[in-house]
This record gives structure tokens, C-alpha cells and sequence, in this order.
């Protein structure tokens, strides 16, 4: 009994699976860039995020701490003083996530921020003035600091945005965005 003989592939043949494979490795290479490219992408906009938050978290605390010196300037009592404390410890503390979350990938980012660090002290011993003032001195003479507008021409126009639009001139957003 003899066996059947195997066909030899001819060139053609061997020339479309060449082909083929080829083909197929260049798809699946392009899927593997195109994976990569996503999930830097991801990253950055995960990372856009993080520093969005910390900006409008950076906002929120400064306005607190307004909030809570405004309240115990009117009415003396320590109790409105709560946002202030809170805001003493969360304000730096949040600039420095920001500079951490920054530094590495958008050096000129980090830059902006080390030029907010000393603002946001500004103004949290701006209030913390006033605030003592109230207390040793009287309402009358903490009113007359806060009228002088002390806060708003310190720094020129950088510290006039924490008193601005709050969508695109806060020191956070024009630190970190602009």
C-alpha cells in the first residue's frame, strides 16, 4: 500500500501566506501602539483631573477661609471661625498636592504653582491679621483694614484674582492652566 503523495506548496501559495502573516503582524502591531497611545492618554486626562479638583479645591478652601473671617469680623463670635481653621491647614496642603501631582510631568505647571505658594500664605495671614485685630482692637479697626482693599493689591494683579471671576482668573486655575 502506498501513501498518497503530499502536494508541495508552490511559490503563490507560500507568497499569500507570507503575506498574510505579515499583514496580520501589522495589525496587531498597530492595536499595541494605539493601546499604549490610549492609555498615556488616559493617564494625562486623569491627571488633568486631579489637578482641576485640587484647583477648585484650592478655591474653595480660600473662600471658606474668607467666609469665616467675614462672619467673626461681623459678629465677634469664634464659632464662624471654623472655615478659617480648616482652611489654614487644607489651602498649603492642597498647593502641595498640586506641585507633587505636577512636578514631574509638566515642569511649567510646578513653576506657576511654587508663585501661588507665597499668595495663598498672603492671604491666609491677611485674614489671620484681621482676625487678631478684631479680637485686641475692635470691629472698627479690622473693618478698616478689610476697606483699605489690602488683599486685592498686594500682589498686583495676581492677588486681584482671588477677588474675580471664579471660573478663570483664580490664582489656582491661572497657576495651574495658564
Amino acid at each position: 500500500m502506498q501513501l498518497p503523495r503530499r502536494r508541495m506548496p508552490q511559490r503563490p501559495e507560500l507568497l499569500s501566506l507570507a503575506f498574510a502573516i505579515v499583514l496580520v503582524s501589522l495589525i496587531g502591531l498597530l492595536a499595541y501602539r494605539t493601546w499604549v497611545d490610549f492609555g498615556r492618554s488616559s493617564e494625562q486626562v486623569e491627571i488633568s483631573r486631579q489637578i482641576v479638583d485640587g484647583a477648585n479645591a484650592l478655591l474653595s478652601s480660600l473662600r471658606d477661609a474668607e467666609t469665616g473671617q467675614r462672619g467673626f469680623l461681623l459678629t465677634g463670635r469664634d464659632q464662624y471661625l471654623e472655615p478659617y481653621r480648616q482652611a489654614i491647614t487644607e489651602a498649603p496642603n492642597t498647593v502641595g498636592k498640586l506641585t507633587n501631582i505636577t512636578a514631574a510631568r509638566r515642569p511649567d505647571q510646578a513653576e506657576r504653582l511654587k508663585r501661588l505658594r507665597p499668595l495663598v500664605k498672603d492671604k491666609l495671614d491677611e485674614l489671620g491679621e484681621t482676625i487678631q485685630v478684631r479680637r485686641s482692637e475692635g470691629p472698627e479697626a479690622a473693618f478698616a483694614i478689610v476697606m483699605t482693599d489690602r488683599g486685592k493689591s498686594d500682589h498686583g494683579s495676581d492677588s486681584g484674582r482671588l477677588h474675580r471671576n471664579p471660573i478663570r482668573s483664580q490664582p489656582a486655575y491661572d497657576a495651574v492652566f495658564c
